[in-house]
């Protein structure tokens, strides 16, 4: 994956290998704020502890256990005219429910999405659905989930595109493929920018198997700010590959000297002296809230989790450098103070992959991020105050290591990762389907955003609605399925996938295989669809590779990011979050014998939102001999951007069914299903028709799928190893399409000469572009090219020093980027 900050993609690196970890790591700074006041608490949280609060308030403080799925209720907002209700899965105060969180991506708040809690915020949805032998109500009614399955799951696997096609993608495909798991469909999301012609063909031929494509953006980069913190004493990860480079490894050392000896005055002098073996601080402290003088130290009235207006020590900090220690500048822009002794000589690459995962150094850097000090966690003594985890912890969190690892889009990369990225994978896939057959509707865009790195807010949500994206999955890792009656479109739940134990296989899960040993991972692989069906809800799993790598074969002795199932660099089909097909294939058992059995549904991720925004829209039904009709109520359903077949259950004597709409409107696109005991799940979109002909003893025959000017069998998908589709007849050893594991070729940057860019090209026109680390674009020239080296027109003369991103496309599509470092 490309990361907008840091990337760029070395010759012998390429595309293929950039990674970046999906937050939340274990160090995003949410986690660590929830850490600190669970450190404060006296007792342990019990499910009592929290309750309704009413009306959410920018001055309360609401708490809740990650780890428990319990937390705090309150109201902010609404959507589509419904009130909306949020438990607190951290402790905060002042993180509007729905935005971000005020240090980083990961939002402290779970919308309780149902409709039933609306009023409330108590959920109270009555699945409607087959039990195994009979209807869950009289017939007729429209299911909660297809043919009156118990609960809906979706898979969803990012960063096509980017991964080696041959070894990461087909391999899911192929599986996919296999008659037994044709009930099986997933979801891909596209990585727009690094996409290139036969790609699009090759992801074309997926979709008419009933695949999808969504809209994963155009650069892969984080619409939201992101920071991550590290304590003093502990080590910086070398395996996370959103650290900036030059900071893995690092020990972080701790700022309190003199004042944490001294203690803090009372009352607070006007400027605090602080001092570390690599820098010294002249601080500004000031009180907010109210001064400690007028409440009690600890307690109730200030305590951080019951009350209100509890005093809390700034210090606004100047630092200066000690002789020795190295002031740097971080890709976010931020400084850091650090003194190495082993420095990795991958930094001075000019052409550093900041993806890779084993650069490694030794040495030191400041704690000078985070400088604040909680009344709770101080001591009175006399007229002086002293922080009273001082000995163990060497002063956090006083002084912490405080990293800013992603920031945010602003409207220009929404409209480019948003609007210009859909309009692409519209282009190249579904507006060349004429008619898809069964597997969608007719008319179907791509309707389905799945952040960069997990990031997002209701501000990013409403954007997506402006530009006519219906759905995202933009909700949380809560850990607990969506009711059956989730109602809001872009808050979809999911849960990420990270394999870090050799023994893993898809029956893994508690202690060991999820969170907290497991920062990524809430629920394990089937115990997810065991959830589902329990509480008759739905969820999503955020996969990525799917390598085709044998048992034993995928994991090693380095550290699991550096395992071939995890990395990109061991060349074996490995991505961030990969897992091996013969894994997948377990999982694909697990899931058909639940399909077999009338529990599960699988969806694509956008069929799952506008089933279930459809069926909500949907307030009863008729069925008058043979004519079945549906009563449509338009307020659950915002703007009729939502349409689809759902699943009506009926009671008719038939061994063969046909349907057929009304006013001569042809047939859905669904076959309908005998459920047994003389019951039907009949399949029909109310938006086309309010009302089908149900014609017994007549069979129903499947629509085809229909691409005018492409024909899917003549696209040949290789598998690994392979240079064709094994499962296509006509497979001779030569594919149509060759689609490459690295995207190089005889394209280079040659240098500077004259303060201009030069590029070694093949005759024909280019737009050259150069980024700096921020991601905003410095320079842009248009060239027609002749074959060999050509002077762009691009110049570096007028750039302050620093490293810049060489981005050089042709017809749209990026055939090199590079990194330049400027003097």
């Amino acid at each position: 994956m490309k990361k907008k900050l840091i990337l760029s993609l070395s010759a012998v690196a390429a595309a293929a290998t950039v990674v970046c970890a999906h937050l939340p790591s274990m160090y995003d700074a949410r986690f660590q704020i929830d850490r600190e006041r669970e450190r404060l608490s006296n007792s342990p949280k019990t499910r009592a502890t929290y309750s309704n609060k009413g009306t959410w308030n920018e001055a309360t403080s609401y708490s809740g256990n990650y780890a428990n799925f319990e937390g705090d209720t309150v109201s902010y907002g609404t959507w589509n005219g419904k009130t909306l209700w949020w438990w607190t899965k951290f402790w905060t105060k002042g993180d509007k429910p729905g935005e971000t969180g005020s240090e980083g991506g990961t939002s402290p708040w779970v919308l309780v999405n149902s409709l039933s809690a609306t009023g409330n915020g108590k959920v109270n949805y009555q699945w409607k659905g087959w039990d195994g032998n009979s209807p869950s109500e009289s017939a007729p009614f429209v299911a909660t989930w297809r043919n009156g399955a118990k609960g809906a799951y979706s898979m969803t696997h990012d960063d096509i595109g980017s991964m080696p096609f041959n070894n990461s993608v087909t391999p899911a495909y192929l599986l996919g493929r296999e008659p037994k798991y044709e009930q099986i469909k997933q979801s891909w999301g596209v990585y727009v920018d690094m996409m290139d012609d036969s790609e699009w063909d090759l992801a074309l031929k997926m979709v008419t198997d009933g695949h999808e494509m969504f809209n994963h953006s155009w650069d892969h980069t984080s619409a939201a700010d992101q920071w991550q913190w590290f304590y003093p004493t502990t080590v910086v990860p070398s395996h996370d590959p959103s650290i900036p480079p030059a900071i893995r490894g690092l020990t972080v050392v701790g700022t309190w000297g003199n004042a944490s000896q001294a203690g803090l005055a009372w009352p607070v002098p006007a400027t605090v002296d602080f001092e570390s073996e690599l820098v010294t601080v002249k601080a500004t402290p000031y009180w907010t809230a109210v001064a400690p003088s007028t409440e009690p130290v600890g307690g109730d009235a200030c305590g951080g989790e019951s009350g209100t207006g509890c005093p809390r020590l700034v210090i606004e900090p100047v630092v200066t450098a000690k002789a020795g220690t190295e002031t740097i500048t971080l890709p976010s822009g931020k400084k850091a103070y650090v003194k190495y002794t082993k420095k990795s000589n991958l930094l001075d690459d000019p052409d550093l992959d900041y993806s890779r995962a084993d650069i490694v150094n030794e040495g030191k850097i400041a704690a000078t991020g985070v400088t604040w000090y909680d009344i709770a966690q101080l001591t009175q003594y006399g007229n002086g105050w002293t922080h009273q985890y001082v000995a163990a912890d060497q002063g956090s969190p006083g002084f912490v290591a405080k990293i800013m690892c992603y920031s945010a889009w602003d409207a220009t990369d929404m409209q480019r990762n948003m609007k210009q990225a859909n309009d692409k994978i519209n282009e190249k896939i579904y507006d060349r389907i004429e008619n898809p057959g069964k597997y969608f509707r007719v008319g179907k865009k791509s309707e389905y955003f799945g952040y960069p790195m997990d990031a997002y807010s209701e501000t990013s949500h409403k954007k997506l609605e402006d530009y006519g994206i219906p759905a995202a999955r933009g909700g949380a890792k809560s850990g607990v399925p969506m009711p059956g009656d989730f109602f809001h479109p872009y808050r979809i739940d999911f849960d990420a996938f990270y394999i870090e134990k050799s023994d893993w296989n898809p029956s893994k899960q508690g202690a060991g295989y999820v969170y907290p040993d497991n920062a990524h991972v809430r629920l394990g692989l089937n115990e997810m669809i065991d959830k589902i069906i329990e509480t008759k809800g739905y969820m999503v799993r955020e996969f990525h590779a799917v390598a085709d790598i044998a048992e034993g074969a995928w994991y090693n002795n380095e550290h699991n990011s550096m395992w071939p199932i995890n990395s990109p660099a061991k060349e074996m089909g490995g991505w961030w979050g990969g897992i091996t097909k013969f894994q997948l294939r377990a999982h694909y058992d697990y899931l058909s014998q639940k399909i077999d059995a009338k529990e599960l549904v699988v969806y694509t991720a956008s069929e799952a939102v506008t089933y279930r925004m459809t069926a909500n829209a949907v307030s009863g039904a008729n069925l008058s001999g043979t004519t079945l009709t549906a009563t449509l109520n338009n307020s659950n359903d915002p703007g009729n951007m939502y349409y689809d077949e759902v699943s009506f259950i009926v009671q008719i004597d038939a061994t063969e069914l046909n349907v057929e709409y009304t006013g001569g409107k042809g047939n859905p696109r669904l076959a309908p299903k005998n459920l047994g005991n003389g019951y039907w799940s009949v399949n029909f979109n109310p938006y086309v028709s309010t009302s089908v002909n149900l014609i017994p003893g007549q069979a129903f025959e499947d629509p085809i799928v229909v691409t005018p000017g492409f024909d899917p069998d003549d696209v040949d998908i290789p598998g690994p190893g392979d240079d064709c589709d094994p499962f296509d007849p006509n497979c001779n050893g030569s594919a149509i399409f060759n689609v490459k594991d690295k995207k190089t070729g005889v394209l280079a940057f040659t240098g500077i000469r004259n303060g201009q860019i030069n590029l070694r090209l093949n005759a024909g026109n280019y737009s050259v572009e150069l980024y700096n680390l921020q991601g905003r674009m410095v320079g842009k020239q248009n060239i027609s090219a002749i074959n060999g080296v050509n002077a762009t027109g691009l110049r570096t003369d007028n750039l302050s020093k620093g490293i810049f991103i060489l981005n050089v496309k042709q017809a749209g599509a990026s055939l090199l980027q590079h990194k330049i470092m400027i003097k």
